[in-house]
């Protein structure tokens, strides 16, 4: 990135998420002292999406039985609300993260046990006077080839439509 100025760790935080939209790269701050910015570039495609889909596939053959509905609950620590909110969020008609694991791991017929698919994530401060609690979002996905029928544990789940094809 070139010289990092003494700023405080806000502004910093701010000047890197700048960089990073403008370069296209991960850029990562390390705000105590010694400070450090980190430019992560590689010509290799994220793989996130695909580790997180097989981890799901992995579950749901080896901790449930099949006989009854289960629910699949990912919970990402370590990422703000704004990221959660990002991830979660379809923008330009194309469809965000959550929803293209969703796509790719409920409709296969090896998971139609699955009732719903839950990431969590994005901690923040919920204050309501008097109180203060630690909170974070979350989001739902109905399976819609579950063999329970719509067995919702937790209400109020996207309901995703069937793609071309799910994964095995």
């Amino acid at each position: 990135m070139g010289t990092i100025p003494n700023l405080a760790l806000d502004r910093l935080q701010k000047a890197a998420y700048l960089h990073s939209q403008m370069a296209r790269k991960i850029v990562l701050v390390k705000g105590t002292d010694p400070k450090l910015v980190l430019e992560l570039d590689s010509d290799k495609p994220l793989q996130l999406e695909r580790k997180i889909i097989r981890t799901i596939s992995e579950a749901a053959r080896e901790q449930f039985s099949g006989l009854n509905p289960g629910v699949i609950w990912t919970h990402i620590n370590f990422i703000s609300d704004k990221v959660f909110t990002r991830l979660s969020s379809s923008e330009d008609g194309r469809a965000c993260l959550f929803d293209r694991i969703a796509n790719a791991a409920l409709p296969s017929e090896k998971r139609n046990h699955l009732s719903q698919l839950v990431f969590s994530g994005g901690s923040f401060l919920a204050k309501t006077p008097p109180i203060a609690r630690s909170s974070y979002a979350n989001v739902v996905y109905n399976s819609p080839v579950c063999r329970f029928g719509e067995n919702s544990i937790f209400p109020g789940g996207r309901k995703r439509s069937l793609p071309e094809k799910g994964i095995a």
